[in-house]
């Protein structure tokens, strides 16, 4: 019985056993939503390589029933109390550990000594593990590293309240508003770091704008909005109350940034396509443009951080742009944001766009 811990890695470059490897396993793979999915995905690949070959592929998690069954080729399903080592003797096996990271570990029991194809399929599932177990701690790490920030800054922020409340010159008002604004900005701290769940539905472009800008109170003159390329009646899968917030998020620093004036802001909806090779993606754009006070290019990349602001002693906290991003991606999206200092702004709601719409 092998007892595989270090295997050779491919990680020099892709060659082309390495590749042929690889494709035998994607089309094995049909949804890559956790770990589970790649480890059935393999198993499924060795049984076609070597069909005549019992398969058992379990997964292992430290506690009362550790062991569970993810794939078996056989007519019964062993029991759990099957499970042990003695039962499985003479069995090939392969066995990756990453319980010191995920807490999870893998075991691939064949009952014929497997082909050498087999071997080269292991060596990529290995690699393939490596890789997005090290992806998952890099975005691990990073979300700890933000986190700490958003802490630390909450903390001087309370800090601050504190002592502008023991302050015997503090006036009332003063204080009432530090504390609303607390009030405000814990609200959105919540809502940053919560996950955000969708309600999509699809409607017109035109109807889900013309929504929100009615909802802001603003009188928007119809010729400062242009349809590119498609009607207002085009539709878009969309949670619209998300949507909603985060047009209003962007739209609120382009009125703040143009003191207010309508006149200064232009929308513009168009579609874009993204096509190279095997790629065809096709996005639907709401630009919301303003010719207000611009963003200084040092802070352009930082300005959908949370916490980051210029305006802060207007009340602003800073969550507007992190908001309305983290929103986008929910959707699938993302934000882009072109500014010139003294000159303007343009902020783009980028969304997936169905094809659907060539249907309607």
């Amino acid at each position: 019985m092998h007892h595989w811990t270090n295997l050779t890695h491919i990680g020099k470059g892709p060659n082309k056993t390495n590749m042929n490897s690889l494709n035998l396993i994607r089309k094995n793979l049909t949804r890559f939503e956790t770990l589970d999915d790649l480890a059935i995905a393999v198993a499924q690949t060795a049984e076609q390589l070597q069909p005549e070959a019992q398969w058992l592929l379990l997964r292992y998690k430290p506690g009362t029933h550790p062991f569970s069954v993810l794939f078996s080729n056989s007519r019964r399903m062993p029991k759990a109390e099957e499970l042990t080592a003695d039962a499985f003797a003479n069995w090939e096996t392969f066995y990756t550990d990453d319980l010191k990271i995920s807490g999870t570990a893998y075991l691939l029991l064949c009952s014929h000594p497997w082909v050498a194809e087999i071997t080269d399929i292991l060596n990529v599932w290995q690699e393939l593990l490596a890789f997005t177990r090290r992806y998952e701690q890099i975005l691990f790490q990073e979300r700890e590293t933000a986190f700490s920030n958003q802490f630390s800054q909450l903390l001087h922020d309370i800090e601050s309240l504190i002592d502008l409340f023991q302050n015997p010159e503090t006036d009332r008002e003063t204080l009432l508003q530090r504390i609303r604004y607390q009030k405000h900005l814990n609200k959105r701290i919540l809502f940053y770091n919560r996950e955000v769940e969708l309600l999509p539905m699809r409607l017109a472009v035109g109807d889900l704008l013309n929504a929100c800008l009615q909802k802001q109170n603003l009188n928007i003159p119809p010729t400062a909005i242009d349809y590119i390329d498609l009607s207002p009646q085009t539709t878009v899968e969309v949670d619209a109350e998300l949507f909603d917030q985060a047009f209003a998020e962007i739209l609120h620093n382009a009125l703040t940034a143009t003191g207010r004036d309508v006149h200064k802001l232009h929308l513009q909806i168009r579609k874009r396509i993204d096509h190279f090779h095997f790629i065809l993606k096709e996005w639907l754009v709401v630009s919301i443009i303003d010719r207000g006070s611009g963003i200084h290019p040092d802070f352009l990349q930082w300005v959908t951080m949370p916490y980051f602001t210029t305006w802060k002693k207007s009340g602003h906290t800073g969550f507007g742009l992190a908001i309305a991003n983290k929103i986008l991606r929910a959707h699938h999206g993302f934000l882009e944001i072109f500014s010139l200092h003294g000159s303007g702004t343009t902020v783009n709601m980028i969304l997936p766009w169905s094809d659907d719409n060539a249907k309607e």
